[in-house]
């Protein structure tokens, strides 16, 4: 009517959730900003279901009209919707679902609510198919399936669906096309094969890997079990392969069991009489099959790969010099025992049959050739190095530490190591500047060596080990570092070595000895004293140790410790026993405070001389800020009273210069007794700096003035403030 006019749009949907009808009119009674449900009633769908319809009002929104009334007007839907609807399961069971209005979907749609189906042990929703009510497929959703909640699951469907399958099942991977899937095909000998990220235990298992991409697989053996083929892969490394396909795939791997080997003796070795053969120290027991040959007999052994094999000989004449030779690719080890069956051969037996063929005394056989001698180079604490064979032609490969190599080559280090040289023994002393010479390989005694790929002189006729060292040097009497490299105390860099000595890097060293504190350990340059003490020292880095007997430090309030100019050890601190410390009274800003000198009180006596000089500190006192007391009387004296004997004084100072005076710290509070020297009409002067403070200080009635033949007297209090005392 004009009034309060609303605008008001009816939609209607039927039972089948088809839209029926839109309507507009007015309805003035609507209050702004409300929703109200005006009433429920039921219809039948087009199948005979009940289905409920619900009518809603919502006010929208307000806005503002023109014209003569200026009225304002509101937008009010009305709607009729179904609640809940029907529709066809897999199994063609009716069921009942539910519109969800509060989801806002295209035109076409509708968010609905339905049962969940019912799961399995790790079964999942793998893909929902939606037909409509002729039975054809109008939509499917096989990504990002809505979570189940309640038992419920919630979809947003085409408006003509009638019937929504669930497709249940393992967990299907969606298909990608850059990948590919590979079958891994192994024998008992293998233990698992890892390819890429995935590990596979078990024959026939798969692993997926990316399209026309090299992808690693590294195959786990079990023990005493060799790879004899690998079939659909390339090698890469010992027991790992690379995988390259452009689609799905196999590998097969084959191996072969190498527990049990057969180790065939030869020439002196061939008669079973003439030599004893022990596995695992045990003597052999099994069968020895010996047979004639042209060459002679020649016997074989089953033995387990990995077995350390010992051959003792009748004849002590078979071996005359210790030495190891390579045989293959198996050292084998000669030892002189100097009588009937002390000579040995010793070996770890390979994964493969061996043949040791001794055609003379001192001599193996590798195939037709005299086995070549071998040495081993080790490396330790990141020492690099190359080795050259004897030999025309030969040239210089890396060292693999703890390998045999032929003897007699060239040596060059390549790289130090963690540490600031390279050793070659433990016993020899050490030079703190790194100028040690280079010593013979021989003796094993390299002190340091050149690292920029410099050939070393000479060359290497026996096994030798390196290592990557630091110097490190102990000072005090009788303090000793001591660790293992490879037996007890084989390192030791006690304060015997006047230079030091250089330490295998990672060697830990034991510290104990002499009549100290405690002892500072550092590598820092200038560096004398610490927090805590160390009893022991893990050596690292190139940059040299230095291990001091130490002395704790004692201080007082006030009190400030330097040396080198700027190194300031604190209360508690452990101070190199050697180094001397400058004591120094400063304020609480840790300027200098004039007013105080520092003295050692341990005792708490209250007074003690002024340390002026740099000293060692000493480990059995306390050093403390006292008030300053200047004393100018030649032949003059302090006194204060005995702690022990009532009624007696004790003297803490005497006057022996007038000019310059005495110096003597006096805690604050310290009640003394001042006697001058004889002068006529003299007295007591005290003063703080060059003010005359006599009266200030002087208790009153302790003066008395001096005489030709008496001396002037009298007592003070000590206070914060330095004084002078003299007489006039």
């Amino acid at each position: 009517d004009g009034d309060d006019p609303t605008q008001i749009v009816l939609v209607e949907y039927d039972a089948d959730g088809k839209l029926d009808n839109i309507t507009t009119g007015r309805l003035s009674d609507m209050k702004n900003g409300l929703e109200t449900t005006k009433n429920k009633e039921t219809q039948k769908d087009s199948e005979g279901n009940t289905v409920t319809i619900e009518t809603w009002a919502v006010v929208v929104k307000a806005k503002g009209s023109t014209g003569k009334d200026a009225t304002t007007a509101r937008v009010v839907y009305i709607v009729n919707r179904p609640v809940e609807f029907y529709y066809k399961d897999a199994n063609d069971k009716t069921q009942t679902g539910y519109y969800d209005y509060s989801v806002a979907v295209e035109d076409g749609k509708f968010a609905v609510t339905v049962d969940a189906p019912k799961l399995g042990a790790g079964e999942v929703i793998n893909e929902i198919i939606i037909r409509d009510a002729d039975g054809k497929i109008i939509d499917r959703i096989t990504k990002n399936i809505p979570e189940i909640v309640g038992g419920k699951i919630s979809l947003i469907v085409p408006e003509d669906a009638a019937e929504i399958e669930f497709v249940t099942g393992e967990y299907v991977p969606p298909v990608d096309e850059t990948k590919a899937a590979i079958t891994v095909n192994f024998d008992a000998g293998v233990e698992s094969v890892m390819i890429g990220e995935t590990t596979v235990t078990t024959s026939g298992g798969k692993a997926v890997v990316t399209k026309d991409t090299d992808t690693d697989m590294t195959i786990n053996l079990k023990k005493n079990f060799e790879i004899k083929d690998v079939a659909g892969a390339t090698l890469k490394a010992e027991n790992v392969y690379t995988i390259n396909v452009s689609e799905d795939g196999a590998v097969t791997i084959t191996t072969i069991d190498a527990s049990q080997q057969v180790l065939t003796l030869a020439g002196l070795l061939g008669p079973k009489a003439d030599v004893k053969v022990y596995v695992n120290g045990d003597l052999y027991s099994g069968t020895v099959n010996e047979e004639d040959k042209l060459a002679g007999v020649q016997s074989t052994y089953t033995v387990p790969a990995d077995a350390k094999i010992v051959i003792k000989l009748a004849a002590d004449s078979s071996i005359t010099s210790a030495k190891t030779v390579k045989v293959g690719s198996t050292s084998v080890t000669l030892a002189d025992g100097g009588a009937a069956w002390g000579d040995t051969i010793g070996f770890t037996m390979p994964k493969t049959a061996l043949t040791l063929n001794m055609t003379a005394a001192d001599n193996l056989n590798d195939g037709d050739n005299a086995a070549p001698e071998v040495i081993t180079i080790t490396l330790n604490g990141g020492v690099t190095a190359q080795y050259k064979p004897a030999g025309a032609g030969a040239e210089y490969a890396d060292v693999v530490s703890g390998e045999a190599v032929e003897k007699g080559g060239s040596l060059k280090i390549t790289g130090k190591g963690t540490g600031a040289a390279v050793v070659g023994a433990l016993t020899v002393a050490g030079n703190s500047s790194g100028a040690a010479s280079v010593a013979d390989l021989a003796t094993k005694a390299l002190e340091t060596v050149a690292t920029d790929g410099t050939e070393l002189t000479g060359t290497v006729d026996s096994s030798i080990e390196l290592w990557s060292a630091t110097v490190v040097k102990t000072t005090g009497t009788d303090v000793t570092a001591k660790g293992k490299v490879l037996a007890a105390n084989d390192a030791d860099a006690s304060a015997t070595k006047t230079n030091g000595i250089y330490i295998p890097v990672d060697t830990t060293l034991t510290i104990a000895g002499g009549d100290f504190d405690g002892y500072v350990v550092t590598n820092e340059t200038g560096i004398m004293h610490a927090g805590e003490s160390q009893a022991t020292l893990t050596v690292t880095g190139a940059d040299a140790w230095n291990i001091y007997g130490a002395t704790k430090l004692s201080m007082g309030e006030g009190v400030q410790a330097t040396y080198d100019t700027n190194k300031h050890p604190v209360d508690g601190d452990f101070v190199n026993a050697a180094q001397e410390v400058t004591f120094t009274a400063v304020k609480g800003d840790g300027t200098e405070d004039a007013e105080k000198v520092v003295v050692k009180d341990k005792a708490d006596k209250g007074y003690g001389s002024a340390v002026t000089d740099p000293e060692v500190v000493d480990g059995d006192e306390t050093y403390v800020a006292y008030t300053k007391v200047t004393l100018k009387i030649n032949g003059g004296k302090l006194e204060i009273a005995n702690p022990v004997i009532t009624g007696k004084f004790l003297t803490i100072l005497t006057g022996t210069s007038a000019a310059d005076g005495d110096v003597i710290g006096i805690a604050k509070g310290t009640p003394i007794i001042i006697t001058g020297s004889a002068a006529a009409d003299e007295k007591i002067k005290v003063s703080e700096g060059a003010t005359d403070k006599t009266s200030d200080y002087v208790i009153d009635g302790s003066d008395t003035i001096g005489t030709a033949t008496s001396a002037p007297e009298a007592s003070i209090e000590v206070g914060e403030k330095a004084l002078t005392i003299e007489q006039a």
